[in-house]
C-alpha cells in the first residue's frame, strides 16, 4: 500500500488468497475479490483470468457449482484469446468437475477431451492424466464403465510415472468407484483403503473427505455395516480434529447426522445438525446452509418439534427456488421437503410434496444420479398413495405402481441404492393397494430380510433397538412379518 503499486497489490492478494484456498476456503473471497478489481483497473485480462480461476475454485470447494461454472468458463475464454494454454486447461480440468456435478456430462466429456489434445501440445503430463482421471469420472457416471476404468488406469500410470502421490490419490479413488459399479465390493474397500492413506501422508483434505464418504455409501450402507460406518466416521473426525482440519471437521458431523438418521437416533442427529449450523453460512454455499436446514426441519418433525420444523419451513420455501434446479443442493432441498410432507400431512401439504419431489427427480434424471432417484422415486410413490388414502383416485395408485417399480429396480444398477426396506416396503404397500397380494408378498421379504440385516450386524443394543423401534416403516414391516410369522424363523 505504501508504494502506491498495483501489480505489487494485486500479487500480494492473489498470495493472501492461495493461503486461502489451501487452508479455508471461504475467507479467499475477500482478497480474490480486491484482486479482481485491481486486474481491471489494470485492464490486465490475464491477471482478471487468474483472479477468475481461483474464484471458480473456491466456489466448487463451497459447492456453489453455477457460480463457480460462470467464473471458470469466463476465465477460460479469456485464457483462450490469450493464448495461454497451461492455464486454459487449468480451468477447464475444474470446469470438468462442476460440470459433471451439474449434470452436464457432454459438456464435461468435451472439456476433458481439449485438454487431453492441449496437454499434447504443451507436454504437460500432469493436465494429461487429470483430464483422463477427470474423464473417466464422468463415464462412471452414465455407466459406461469399461471405458471408466481405462482412462482412470491411465491416469494412475502417469501420476506413478511422474512422482504425484495427489493425482495417485484421485485415481485409487475413482478406480475404486469403478469396482463398486461392477459390485466388487471388496475390491473397491481395498483400493479407498489405499487412497485413503496415501491422502493422510500428504493431509489431501477434499480427498480424505470423498474417500470417507464413498466408504460409508458404497461399502459400509450395502453391506448393511451402519453401526461399523458410525464407528468409521467416529475415527476419522478424531483424526481430523488432531490435524486441525476445518473441512473434514465440518463434513463429517454432517455424514454422521445421516447414518444416525437412518438408525432412527432423531435427537443425536437433531443434536448433530444444530452444532453445524453456526458456521454452515461462512464455509460453505447458501444451496449447503438449506440443504441442512431443511434436514432438520425434517428431524424436528420426527421428534415432534412441530413449531420449529414449520418455522424453518417457511424461511426455507421464502429463500430457495424449487423450480428448474440446476444445483444438487437444492434437489436435495427439494426432497427433503417432500420427506417433511409425508409427516406434516394434509392434502394441500401432499400436492406440494409432489411438485418438490418431481423438480428433484428431473434434476437426478438429467444427471444420472441413480441412488437420489431411487429415494424420490419412493417418496413419489408415498405421496400418492397418501393421497389415493384420502380421496380415493385411483390413478394415484397408478403414478404410485410406475414410481416404486423404478425404484425397486435402481439398486440392480447402483450398489448405494440399498435402502431396500424402504423401497421394496412402499412398492409392497402399491401392490397391496392394488389387490395384488402375491405380487406383494416377495418384496415385503426383501423389506424385511433388509431390516434384519442391519439388526444383526449392530451390536450396540440401544442402536439396534433404536433402528428396529424408532423408525416408523421397520415397525410397520416388523407387524407385517409377524403376522406372517417370519420373525419366528
Amino acid at each position: 500500500e505504501k508504494l502506491d503499486d498495483n501489480n505489487l497489490r494485486f500479487e500480494a492478494q492473489i498470495i493472501l488468497a492461495d493461503f486461502f484456498i489451501a487452508t479455508d476456503h471461504a475467507r479467499a473471497q475477500e482478497p480474490l475479490d480486491k484482486a479482481l478489481a485491481l486486474a481491471l483497473t489494470l485492464n490486465e485480462p490475464p491477471l482478471e483470468g487468474q483472479v477468475l480461476r481461483r474464484k471458480g475454485e473456491v466456489a466448487r470447494s463451497l459447492f456453489d457449482f453455477v457460480s463457480a461454472r460462470r467464473d471458470l468458463e469466463k476465465a477460460s475464454a479469456i485464457f483462450q484469446k490469450a493464448e495461454m494454454l497451461d492455464e486454459k486447461n487449468t480451468c477447464l480440468l475444474n470446469l470438468i468437475s462442476v460440470l459433471r456435478e451439474l449434470g452436464d456430462h457432454p459438456s464435461s466429456i468435451t472439456a476433458a477431451e481439449q485438454v487431453i489434445r492441449n496437454s499434447k501440445i504443451t507436454n504437460n503430463f500432469r493436465q494429461e492424466a487429470e483430464a483422463l482421471l477427470r474423464l473417466g469420472g464422468t463415464y462412471t457416471i452414465i455407466d459406461q464403465n469399461g471405458r471408466a476404468r481405462q482412462h482412470v488406469e491411465d491416469a494412475l500410470t502417469i501420476f506413478q510415472e511422474i512422482g504425484d502421490i495427489a493425482g495417485e490419490c484421485n485415481a485409487l479413488n475413482t478406480l475404486a468407484i469403478t469396482y463398486c459399479n461392477e459390485f466388487e465390493l471388496k475390491a473397491a474397500e481395498e483400493i479407498y483403503h489405499r487412497s485413503l492413506e496415501i491422502a493422510e501422508t500428504i493431509s489431501f483434505s477434499q480427498v480424505i473427505g470423498y474417500v470417507i464418504w464413498n466408504l460409508l455409501i458404497a461399502v459400509y450402507h450395502p453391506r448393511g455395516e451402519h453401526e461399523a460406518g458410525l464407528q468409521f466416521l467416529d475415527e476419522m473426525l478424531e483424526e481430523a480434529i488432531m490435524r486441525d482440519d476445518h473441512f473434514l471437521i465440518q463434513m463429517i458431523p454432517l455424514w454422521m447426522s445421516y447414518v444416525l438418521l437412518l438408525l432412527g437416533q432423531f435427537e443425536k442427529t437433531e443434536n448433530k445438525l444444530m452444532s453445524l449450523q453456526p458456521d454452515l453460512k461462512e464455509s460453505f454455499s447458501d444451496s449447503v446452509y438449506f440443504f441442512v436446514l431443511s434436514r432438520l426441519s425434517y428431524v424436528h418433525l420426527l421428534t415432534e418439534q412441530v413449531d420449529k420444523a414449520m418455522t424453518i419451513r417457511q424461511e426455507i420455501l421464502k429463500s430457495v427456488e424449487i423450480t428448474d434446479i440446476i444445483d444438487p443442493y437444492i434437489a436435495r432441498i427439494a426432497a427433503n421437503l417432500a420427506d417433511s410432507s409425508l409427516q406434516i400431512g394434509g392434502k394441500e401439504i401432499f400436492e406440494q410434496g409432489l411438485f418438490q419431489i418431481e423438480s428433484a427427480m428431473k434434476f437426478y434424471s438429467e444427471i444420472s444420479d441413480w441412488v437420489s432417484l431411487a429415494d424420490s422415486f419412493t417418496t413419489h410413490a408415498q405421496l400418492h398413495l397418501a393421497l389415493f388414502e384420502i380421496n380415493g383416485d385411483r390413478t394415484h395408485l397408478d403414478h404410485a405402481y410406475k414410481s416404486s417399480s423404478k425404484a425397486v429396480q435402481l439398486p440392480e444398477k447402483d450398489v448405494e441404492a440399498c435402502r431396500l426396506d424402504e423401497y421394496c416396503y412402499t412398492h409392497a404397500r402399491v401392490l397391496s393397494a392394488l389387490g395384488r397380494e402375491d405380487e406383494a408378498e416377495p418384496y415385503l421379504r426383501k423389506a424385511f430380510d433388509r431390516v434384519i440385516q442391519v439388526a444383526n450386524n449392530t451390536k450396540d443394543e440401544n442402536l439396534r433397538r433404536s433402528w428396529l423401534e424408532n423408525v416408523a416403516i421397520h415397525r410397520e414391516i416388523l407387524a407385517e412379518a409377524s403376522s406372517r410369522g417370519w420373525l419366528e424363523d
